[in-house]
């Protein structure tokens, strides 16, 4: 009986250490777009508390075709003496999230792309995303349908 509750405590302390070593999600929302369009993005703050850099690889949502992990670029283009900055985005095979440290996803910035959406999104419906990361781990999230970055 005793060796059960040292196995019980000894499982409880490993589950918690697991835990406090997971990423976490804060502040995720996805864009609200016109019905017309087929893609829309979704934005967010993954923290990761481990010593270890984590690879988001990945997601999968219910609401669209696919998950595009994406980046912003700025190419700067010459025509004659005129210098102009033109702002893109362009799909990545990971974003990494640094040891002790964050990923934003963000307006402007590094972002996901729901690509193909399969119905039009409403505004305060709550969207379910599964993110991967190399290895294997998977974090579900829950992500309101915002016209703007929630305050």
């Amino acid at each position: 009986m005793r060796s059960k509750h040292l196995i019980t405590l000894l499982l409880i302390a490993v589950l918690n250490l697991a835990l406090a070593q997971a990423p976490m999600v804060e502040n995720a929302w996805v864009r609200l777009t016109p019905p017309t369009l087929k893609d829309t993005a979704a934005y967010m703050v993954i923290v990761n508390p481990s010593d270890k850099p984590l690879r988001l690889v990945g997601g999968e949502t219910d609401v669209a075709m696919m998950v595009m992990l994406m980046i912003s670029t700025v190419e700067i283009r010459e025509q004659g003496r005129v210098k102009m900055e033109v702002k893109g985005m362009k799909s990545v095979p990971y974003l990494e999230v640094p040891a002790k440290g964050r990923l934003e996803l963000k307006p402007g910035g590094n972002h996901l792309m729901l690509m193909g959406l399969k119905r039009a999104l409403k505004e305060g419906e709550r969207v379910k995303i599964t993110l991967r990361f190399q290895g294997g781990l998977k974090l579900v999230l829950e992500a309101p349908v915002l016209t703007d970055a929630p305050k």
